[in-house]
């Protein structure tokens, strides 16, 4: 009774893996976006969702990378070695300072943490002009009916608007200026840094012996395919692959 549980089991395995549609070899494939190639846990491009954590799709425009989260565009500005930690800079504050969208900068912290290098900061638009002025120390936007109106930037994560229309928490590096406008803004263009809390470890053993590694959304970890279509059961290496005599892979029947 047991073998005939444990057969049916297999079979059922074995024939949804191939009913379904997903190609495991396209998880080999990586995003390609200007200087940025890239591969698990990301996806976008040639890399299908199934190739990468759900939350970590990327798309490319004008050779630029960006990503979404939690209703906001950021530019992914740089992926550092073993993907551990991300450059990110808010896209709408990458063109101009003066109309972003009013929307806090909140961070998916099931994803992602800040580094401790940046903090929290609130920038008040729409505040009683008291210092309108041409001088860049003092900071301003002009509204659309032309009216000066003044920013407020400071630390914290709470806004107090008083007599300010909206307010906007962003994250800043410790050493912004905040009396300096350009010190602001070229704090706003270059972003900020946050480490990744996706763990990559059964990804890279899975590279390693020649596997590729995909994502399983209702197991909701990382799972790997083998070069001969198996699936790697976590904390297992695929088979090592047949040499040709040049020294790569290939499949066991083309030995024969």
């Amino acid at each position: 009774m047991i073998f005939q549980i444990l057969f049916l089991l297999i079979n059922f395995i074995t024939l949804s893996l191939c009913d379904s549609d997903f190609d495991y070899t396209t998880c080999n494939n990586t995003f390609k976006c200007g200087d940025k190639d890239l591969g698990y846990p990301f996806w976008g491009g040639e890399r299908p969702s199934s190739c990468g954590h759900p939350k970590l799709g990327l798309t490319c425009v004008d050779e630029n990378t960006s990503l979404k989260m939690n209703n906001l565009t950021y530019r992914v500005i740089e992926v550092y070695e073993g993907y551990d930690y991300l450059q990110l800079a808010r896209d709408d504050y990458l063109q101009g300072f003066c109309q972003p969208k009013y929307a806090n900068t909140t961070i998916d912290h099931d994803l992602f943490q800040l580094d401790p290098s940046y903090a929290n900061f609130v920038i008040s638009y729409g505040c009683p002009s008291k210092n309108c002025t041409s001088q860049e120390q003092f900071q301003y936007c002009t509204a659309a009916n032309g009216e000066c109106r003044d920013v407020l930037v400071y630390q914290g994560s709470k806004k107090f608007l008083g007599d300010c229309e909206s307010g906007v928490i962003v994250p800043l590096h410790n050493a912004t200026i905040t009396q300096d406008i350009q010190s602001v803004n070229e704090g706003l263009q270059d972003g900020f840094v946050v480490s990744t809390k996706v763990n990559n470890t059964m990804c890279v053993q899975c590279q390693r012996s020649f596997g590729f590694c995909a994502y399983d959304n209702s197991l909701n970890e990382p799972i790997c395919y083998c070069s001969d279509q198996q699936l790697l059961s976590p904390g297992t290496n695929c088979s090592p692959p047949f040499m040709n005599p040049a020294g790569f892979p290939q499949d066991s029947d083309s030995s024969k």
